[in-house]
């Protein structure tokens, strides 16, 4: 699957506004052995976009 540019400062204020934790089992990144993922509420394929109200940030466990 393609890889879609977010840019820093977007990621910076998922981050920010998800206060660094996953958005579904909101586990802190300190306390997840990899890095919290951004990802599309709606997918690109389904014609979702890259604006920040799509973004969600997620641990790599619940991003599967």
């Amino acid at each position: 699957m393609a890889r879609f540019y977010i840019s820093v400062e977007i990621e910076r204020r998922v981050r920010t506004d998800a206060r660094n934790r996953c958005g579904y089992c909101l586990s802190p990144q300190r306390l997840v052995m990899a890095r919290l993922e951004i990802e599309h509420i709606i997918p690109i394929s389904k014609n979702g976009s890259n604006d920040e109200s799509n973004l969600w940030l997620a641990c790599p466990l619940c991003n599967r």
